[in-house]
């Protein structure tokens, strides 16, 4: 995983805005995992809410509408299904289930495929966490837009909830982006990550060419910058899915929407594994996560070999560990992101016109 970091002003010197850093493969040591209490520089007691540390699996499945009501649904798709995701859900952390390309564009899932699906979802939940338990009873969001072919389980005790999706301003309707807002319990803050999920079809049909996926990507960038302030509490804005974006193409909008930085402290992509992470030939552009985060957030890579149902994309697990100091019942990272929009930033921002002069930094010459 790579990992772009806010340099301070001394640092930035002929080099750019962002940094690049490895992360590591544990957690800083000194964490602590339970609640502690510290005087701040006014005098004031904090209380540190627990770490909140959780994961989300992602995964394209390929599949056409008419799959899931076939021939082959009950002796073949069904059990790959549900081996697949009974071996995701037991991976450290994990919460939920997130699937693009669950029907298509021209062959979309029916409300009897996705009867179907929903029944494999719940199998393999009630498997991993217990049939009949809270955890085991999953919350299943369908998108709420006609082309959209995502779908999202969650653990029942997790706190979701589907927002309205967005689309590509000047691009077909079809291309839309789905949005889950996740709420961590109050033991750790109230925390919020936003979810982003979608698929980018790119064929001689879809052309999708790189004009169009660089719009697409500064409008994703965009949008989790206007989610900030519009939901408080914001931790971290995740996109997965299969958007069909290269590495580049991110890289390049995350230079060139400037603004970021008043927003998110680091970016990091996020791959199924570290050794596709430094190898380009091996990197597919729908298989990359990016990761939009504060300073409380950290994006943590952890390899996953899950075998896909489709075969030419991988499933990725994107894990985050994140606590926030609570004071006057308003976590500090709220007061933080307040300071931004009502005063002067409390960054430096004095070198956001130097981010184009250090296009070299994130143009992939460090990435691998």
């Amino acid at each position: 995983m790579v990992i772009w970091e806010k340099r301070s002003r001394t640092a930035v010197s002929g080099h750019g805005y962002w940094s690049e850093r490895k992360s590591s493969s544990s957690l800083q040591e000194g964490i602590h995992s339970g609640a502690t209490e510290h005087m701040n520089t006014s005098g004031a007691t904090e209380h540190r809410a627990e770490r909140w540390q959780a994961a989300l699996a992602s995964a394209n499945l390929g599949m056409a509408g008419k799959a899931f009501t076939g021939s082959k649904w009950e002796n073949k798709h069904k059990p790959q299904l549900i081996r697949q995701f009974v071996e995701l859900l037991s991976m450290p952390y994990v919460q939920s289930l997130n699937f693009c390309e669950i029907g298509n564009i021209d062959d979309p899932i029916t409300d009897s495929g996705k009867k179907s699906f929903e029944e494999v979802l719940w199998e393999a939940f009630s498997s991993v966490f217990g049939k009949g338990t809270t955890k085991g009873t999953p919350q299943i969001i369908w998108p709420e837009t006609e082309h959209s072919t995502t779908c999202a389980a969650w653990r029942g005790d997790v706190r979701v909830e589907r927002l309205t999706s967005f689309k590509i301003p000047m691009l077909p309707a079809f291309r839309t982006v789905e949005r889950t807002l996740l709420t961590s319990a109050a033991e750790h803050g109230n925390q919020k990550l936003m979810v982003y999920n979608t698929h980018q079809p790119a064929s001689a049909k879809r052309p999708f060419p790189p004009t169009s996926r660089l719009k697409c990507a500064n409008e994703i960038i965009h949008t989790s910058i206007r989610d900030m302030p519009d939901v408080e509490g914001i931790v971290a804005v995740i996109c997965i899915g299969d958007p069909n974006l290269s590495r580049s193409i991110w890289q390049t909008a995350l230079v060139e929407v400037r603004i970021l930085t008043l927003h998110f402290a680091k970016a990091s992509f996020v791959f199924a594994t570290q050794e596709i992470a430094k190898d380009a030939i091996k990197t597919k552009p729908g298989d990359i996560a990016l990761a939009l985060t504060n300073d409380s957030c950290d994006i943590r890579q952890t390899d996953c070999f899950v075998e896909n149902r489709e075969a030419q994309h991988d499933c990725l697990i994107v894990e985050w560990s994140s606590s926030v100091s609570i004071h006057d019942g308003t976590p500090s990272h709220v007061k933080h992101m307040k300071g931004a929009s009502e005063h002067e930033s409390p960054w430096d921002t004095s070198n956001c016109t130097r981010v184009n002069s250090g296009i070299e930094a994130i143009s992939g010459k460090g990435c691998e």
